[in-house]
């Protein structure tokens, strides 16, 4: 009987949509277990977070959040405190010190917490539902970007993303008023809408704004990540390319230079205290406290010998004359963070002991002598969580602590993706290739800009852990794709094969 026209085609993309069904749905399943496995860490008792170092009024006391006066110092490293006070008399947000995108979440949760909190409290949870529910908007934009690879690889990428990021080192900051949160979420969303772009010709416009947006959010999440804002601006004009409709391109140009303004500008305006502490810690805990001759160092940079006196103090250590409007005269005046830059380029022997001190602990994202859990938990003051813990474990145990493997990784995740590069045949693996060289380059320059401004800092080091674990996924991927192309090229080889002269079918050749 003949086929009807068009039957076959018909036919043929069934399992293509059963296919996209279900990966969807797998990705549907995903989201719920990051968030079951996320929310027993959060809002089940003992409830997890990460304890205030003092950083949290950045983003909690502009939105009328203070810890309850009478618990006093127990309110900072020891414990988290479960139940804030609020009061919308003491909102302000004029003259802060730092700016953050936290503050995004931050005013979510107030709105939560007016839910879910007695009448003058703030239940600690709601920035935590704030915070997961971004998580998981970006979390969902990364599964929806795998679906374009192989079933198998889909399934098992976002599988090893869901251990990795429900991971106890990543969920405990959720329940804080940290700005990492910020960055987590903005940089996972970022590279979630890249591959989402790479993947289609004209994208809708939506995509590579929503991209755009992103990129600017996580450059004012935090001071060290502003100068990621003209790197994404560039793989924002990279990715909208080849889009055949010159007045979007145009339009997204545009964008890109809005990026970099935002990012300059957000830079610029970290000259009040905050810039001041990480200069002044800059030089007096990492440049000088391991040099020679102190006093030479300093004269070198245009500096008093004397103040070789302030070595190895930070700007909260006691009787630092860090608000003294001469100190600030002679040393904020003459030094910025271009003169320390020219430094190390200047002594290079300097710059890699730096970065060997930065390595010894570059893979542990977990803040040191910061507690986890509350003091009406039992637990002991700066106790570690210890549940959903299996990928920071594994990374501290297993990853060796030295510089030469930290570069190794980052050197062959380049070689990797410039293979790819140069090997791709289609427009959506070239720009996949170069996304992955984006998100190296993040990783190197985060583990540099920690490494001379705040080593001892875990937290310095957060960005860097997640482009790191998100290389080692693409690593990952990218081994599985070679072997699946492989393990089919062998396939066909052996179909095709013909019988030898006894009918008995010929080897595949291997050469």
């Amino acid at each position: 009987m003949p086929q009807r026209a068009g039957c076959s085609s018909i036919d043929t993309d069934r399992p293509s949509r059963r296919r996209r069904r279900s990966l969807r749905s797998f990705e549907v399943v995903l989201l719920a277990i990051a968030a079951a496995v996320a929310g027993y860490q959060l809002f089940v008792p003992p409830v997890v977070g990460l304890a205030n170092n003092g950083d949290f009024s950045r983003v909690a006391e502009p939105l009328g959040i203070f810890p309850p006066p009478e618990i006093g110092n127990a309110a900072f490293f020891d414990w988290i405190v479960p139940e804030y006070r609020f009061d919308p008399k003491r909102i302000w947000f004029h003259g802060l010190c730092c700016y953050s995108s936290e503050t995004l979440f931050g005013i979510l949760s107030v709105f939560i917490g007016l839910v879910i909190s007695p009448p003058g409290g703030f239940d600690l949870r709601a920035i935590g539902v704030a915070n997961l529910l971004g998580f998981l908007v970006a979390f969902g934009l990364i599964l929806e970007a795998l679906r374009s690879l192989r079933p198998a690889l889909s399934i098992s990428g976002g599988l090893l993303l869901l251990v990795i990021f429900t991971d106890v080192a990543y969920v405990s900051y959720l329940n804080s008023f940290y700005t990492e949160p910020a960055a987590l979420v903005f940089f996972l969303g970022s590279i979630g809408l890249a591959l989402l772009v790479a993947q289609r010709q004209d994208p809708p416009l939506w995509m590579p704004a929503a991209f755009l947006l992103s990129a600017t959010l996580l450059a004012t999440s935090r001071p060290q990540n502003a100068l990621l804002g003209p790197l994404l601006a560039l793989l924002a004009i990279r990715l909208s390319w080849g889009d055949r409709d010159a007045s979007r391109r145009r339009h997204l140009v545009i964008g890109a230079a809005g990026v970099c303004l935002v990012s300059l500008a957000y830079l610029r305006g970290l000259s009040g205290p905050l810039g001041r502490v990480h200069l002044y810690n800059a030089v007096f805990r990492e440049l000088l406290t391991t040099s020679a001759e102190p006093k030479r160092d300093l004269a070198e940079l245009d500096l008093s010998p004397g103040l070789d006196r302030l070595v190895g103090t930070t700007a909260f250590s006691p009787n630092v004359p860090i608000d003294d409007p001469r100190f600030r005269r002679d040393f904020f005046g003459r030094i910025g963070y271009g003169c320390l830059a020219r430094f190390y380029a200047a002594h290079p022997r300097r710059m890699w002991k730096a970065l060997e001190r930065c390595a010894s602990h570059a893979f542990d994202v977990r803040p040191a002598n910061v507690g986890n859990y509350s003091r009406e938990s039992g637990r002991l003051a700066r106790a570690r969580a210890g549940t959903c813990a299996i990928w920071s474990r594994a990374k501290e145990r297993i990853v060796p602590a030295r510089l030469s493997r930290v570069i190794a990784y980052l050197m062959v995740n380049l070689v990797a993706a410039f293979a790819l590069r140069l090997r791709a045949r289609n427009r959506p693996d070239r720009l996949r290739a170069e996304t992955w060289i984006g998100v190296v380059v993040v990783a190197a320059f985060q583990f540099s800009l920690s490494a001379v401004m705040d080593h001892e800092s875990r937290r310095s080091l957060f960005l860097f852990n997640v482009a790191a674990d998100i290389l080692f996924v693409a690593l990952c991927l990218r081994a599985g794709t070679v072997f699946a192309s492989q393990r089919a090229g062998w396939g066909r080889e052996a179909r095709t094969a013909g019988p030898d002269g006894d009918g008995a079918p010929q080897p595949p050749s291997r050469h």
